[in-house]
């Protein structure tokens, strides 16, 4: 999907989702945000997730499918090969900045060749952005007596509160990575991807809010290769009255509802999220901000040309 040309040249950003639901609906709810505040997008997806685009080409109707670039289909046994029929990243044009989301390799090498910046966004929080973004880099590991303990703590001290966790909390891709239980090439790009967010990407920004997380935000973490970071969320729109969304959810909107109603924190932290996403909120501002240094990166980068 790419945006119709204004008359002032605004930033140009292309989008490249994990093409997995739960991955790509945040991104696109963030894209809708994006685009209205003037930025000219591209998302790259794949003809199985093209039906997500729907609600954003419907809310921007001057928006419009681009062009379909066929690659090869990954074996039908792959997991999710439908949702991961994808674009050949050379015959995308030349935009700036990429943004991609956390789990998707494929923006930072494709940034650097074009000569934009990578923007990592991630549809979680900063605290469970920080923990595996520490673990991959510093490959920490089971003592040999504790192989088999599930229960063995990993401590995370250069994160505020120095939390730690046990090892059946860390992600699932990187307990399999450290037991040896990935394709060798699988497991070298898992690891490399979050290096390429670490090392290569102009900042994160994230799918939380200032009053749940607000101890991660105050300066930039050396879990997060000291980069900038903006919180934009929650992203989601209201409510889809036909339950559509996405699919069909695991569990009930109105059992939710009850389920949270009955918890004061989760009542306040409800609040807060409401607020935080109108203007003179924290996210909205946030999103006023990162929209502003997105023109200001841009204006930069074509001048470097």
């Amino acid at each position: 999907m790419e945006a119709a040309p204004t008359h002032e040249a605004a930033p140009h950003v292309l989008v490249i989702p994990f093409p997995a639901q739960g991955h790509a609906l945040p991104l696109l709810d963030f894209v809708a945000l994006l685009a209205s505040r003037g930025l000219r997008l591209t998302v790259v997806t794949t003809p199985a997730n093209l039906q997500l685009l729907s609600p954003l080409l419907a809310a921007h109707p001057h928006r419009r499918p681009r062009r379909h670039l066929p690659v090869p289909l990954p074996p039908v046994s792959a997991p999710g090969a439908r949702e991961h029929q994808g674009l050949q990243p050379g015959a995308l044009p030349r935009l700036r900045p990429c943004l991609g989301r956390a789990a998707q390799a494929h923006p930072r090498p494709l940034a650097r060749e074009i000569g934009a910046a990578g923007i990592v966004f991630s549809p979680s929080g900063v605290l469970g952005t920080a923990v595996p973004h520490s673990t991959f880099p510093r490959l920490v590991r089971r003592p040999a007596e504790c192989d088999d303990d599930d229960e063995f703590s990993v401590s995370f001290p250069a994160i505020p509160g120095e939390p730690s966790f046990q090892w059946r909390e860390l992600l699932m891709m990187y307990r399999k990575y450290m037991a040896g239980a990935l394709d060798e090439q699988v497991a070298a790009s898992v690891r490399l991807n979050f290096l390429w967010n670490l090392n290569d990407s102009w900042g994160f920004v994230f799918n939380s809010f200032r009053a749940l997380e607000g101890r991660y935000l105050e300066q930039p973490l050396e879990d997060l290769g000291f980069r900038r970071v903006w919180e934009v969320g929650p992203v989601a729109p209201e409510a889809d009255a036909a339950g559509a969304r996405g699919g069909q959810a695991a569990v009930g909107l109105a059992e939710l509802s009850a389920w949270l109603d009955v918890r004061a924190r989760a009542k306040a932290l409800a609040a807060e999220a409401a607020r935080a996403v109108r203007p003179g909120g924290s996210s909205y501002a946030d999103l006023d901000l990162l929209a502003q240094e997105i023109r200001k990166l841009a204006s930069s980068l074509q001048v470097q040309d």
